[in-house]
């Protein structure tokens, strides 16, 4: 906070400024590797993550969540496309932590001048986000960052032109899936080196009325 307060005065010198910004990068770091060790040892003790499910609008969450993102990544351009029928009931928060993310890593992957592409799609009893970049990651090696916790190796081929964003411990797609997976929902991947890598998120309006029917 004091960074980021430092940050907004305009009479710093440049290389304060630079300094000032390593500061808010490498505290944007150390606050994502904090969240994924709290978040997994939750899920170890838990075998879950908890939720809080409650009428929710995934259209404000995905289009607050874009426009986040893309202020604290103006080199990237993210584009969003939105359904007209948004509504379930699901842990917003939790939900915005898994899109978070996954976004997050389209964006650390992808190459400079491609867009990062967010859909939110539905039907009767789903709804459905996809994440879109144009890296090639092997679906197997992505499955297993998903499911497995000790896999830390990257499966995306991306340039090196941002591993100074780079954050985190690898547990983000592990982490999404397993708060997909406490709503009742799928992850899938699709990847090839025509058509890039897309995580798909799929999510049951909601899961209360499935057990009951």
């Amino acid at each position: 906070m004091s960074a980021a307060f430092i940050a907004r005065d305009t009479r710093q010198s440049t290389q304060s400024a630079e300094a000032v910004a390593r500061i808010l990068r490498s505290g944007t770091t150390m606050s994502q590797m904090i969240t994924e060790l709290l978040e997994f040892a939750s899920i170890r003790l838990c075998d879950r993550i908890p939720i809080v499910p409650e009428p929710t609008d995934m259209n404000g969450i995905c289009q607050d969540l874009v426009a986040e993102l893309q202020a604290f990544h103006p080199d990237s351009t993210l584009n969003l496309e939105t359904t007209s029928d948004p509504q379930g009931v699901w842990d917003a928060s939790r939900l915005r932590q898994a899109i978070s993310n996954l976004v997050s890593n389209a964006i650390q992957h992808g190459s400079e001048n491609a867009a990062v592409d967010v859909r939110v799609t539905s039907d009767s009893s789903n709804v459905c986000v996809s994440v879109h970049n144009d890296g090639f990651a092997s679906a197997q090696d992505t499955l297993k960052l998903m499911t497995d916790p000790s896999a830390r190796t990257s499966v995306i081929q991306a340039d090196r032109r941002r591993s100074t964003s780079s954050s985190g411990l690898g547990l983000g797609l592990y982490i999404a899936n397993q708060i997909v997976q406490a709503h009742g929902g799928v992850m899938r991947v699709e990847s090839s080196p025509e058509a890039g890598t897309t995580v798909f998120m799929r999510l049951p309006r909601d899961r209360r009325r499935r057990k009951r029917s």
